[in-house]
């Protein structure tokens, strides 16, 4: 395959990763904070203060939320990131359900690891 037609498929060397992030919180929090937790906690401090960009929702009665956080051509920072966010929650001492899955940013049907 030529490299006009990968980079233009997003393939091989022009491949963009990404952590897809599912998180339910199980320590008791209001609405009120679980919000301000995501928005200022989570997306402030960690995901641009890493100087990264994410996208996403949360839902504030099940205290769940859903975000891809892009991370860019390379799988080994991806990966990095993955376990960056395990860090970052633990020192919140909360109780928490984390799954977290490397995605192709384009084709999103595809998990890396």
């Amino acid at each position: 395959m030529k490299k006009r037609l990968r980079k233009k498929l997003h393939l091989k060397e022009y491949t963009e990763y990404g952590v897809d992030i599912n998180l339910k919180i199980l320590s008791y929090m209001g609405h009120e904070e679980f919000d301000k937790f995501i928005e200022e906690g989570f997306i402030e401090e960690f995901v641009e203060g890493n100087g990264l960009y994410c996208g996403g929702g949360w839902a504030l009665e099940t205290k769940s939320a859903g975000l891809f956080i892009e991370t860019g051509r390379e799988l080994a920072k991806a990966e990095n990131i993955a376990k960056k966010i395990k860090v970052w929650l633990e020192g919140k001492e909360m109780r928490y359900e984390l799954k977290t899955a490397i995605r192709d940013a384009f084709c999103p049907d595809r998990i890396l690891k």
